[in-house]
């Protein structure tokens, strides 16, 4: 399966202060592809090590390495996990049709682990795609919570399916202590915003290809 179009697009480095609990989370040919089907893998070889995406450094800081989009319209494989590491995202586009669709996050608003404020929500669905559109027809979201030593969890009536824009592209990107840049597949995405994602609205988004 390939994705194409679109406009580059330019991101800096995220500085993340404090701990934060992240969420559990293609160029176009023109072709069908049905859950079930498995997309052609067309995109930049996955090397293997850790992820050099983000960089965790001693102090319990996070980065994320410098980066911008360098092409848009290129071939990428679809099914695999996808985050956008600034907003805590990940798609998970699973080759047997299914998905999943978290974001989440927290802070400690003190000095010790008790200060923690964490929220996580989560989406599960089938997926399929048809031409340049995704669609995610979600069968439910669960959110979860703590905050002052409680915690709580809800689950909430699923979307009416949902349909994005989807485009395949090649990020640049230099990881920390690495001198030259690296590229990695992405995916930009434009449409509607689940119910449960705050801030609501609609999403132009690059997500980058997690290993």
């Amino acid at each position: 399966m390939l994705v194409g179009g679109g406009c580059l697009g330019v991101c800096g480095v995220l500085f993340v202060a404090g701990t934060f609990v992240a969420g559990v989370f293609a160029g176009f040919s023109g072709e069908t592809v049905a859950p079930g089907e498995s997309p052609k893998a067309v995109a930049l070889p996955v090397p293997a090590g850790p992820d050099d995406f983000v960089y965790h450094s001693p102090n319990g800081l996070v980065y994320v390495a410098p980066h911008h989009v360098s092409a848009e319209g290129v071939e990428v494989a679809l099914a695999g996990e996808w985050r956008e590491d600034h907003r805590h995202v990940i798609l998970r586009l699973r080759e047997g049709g299914r998905y999943d669709l978290s974001a989440g996050g927290g802070a400690i608003r003190g000095d010790n682990l008790s200060d923690l404020v964490a929220s996580n929500s989560a989406e599960q669905g089938t997926w399929k795609l048809e031409g340049a559109t995704l669609t995610l027809t979600p069968d439910g979201h669960d959110v979860s919570g703590i905050a002052e030593r409680h915690s709580s969890s809800t689950s909430g009536k699923a979307d009416a399916p949902r349909q994005w824009n989807v485009v395949g592209v090649t990020i640049d990107y230099t990881p920390n202590g690495a001198e030259t840049a690296r590229q990695r597949p992405g995916l930009r995405i434009t449409g509607p915003s689940p119910s449960w994602f705050y801030p609501p609205g609609e999403w132009n988004w690059v997500l980058r290809r997690a290993w």
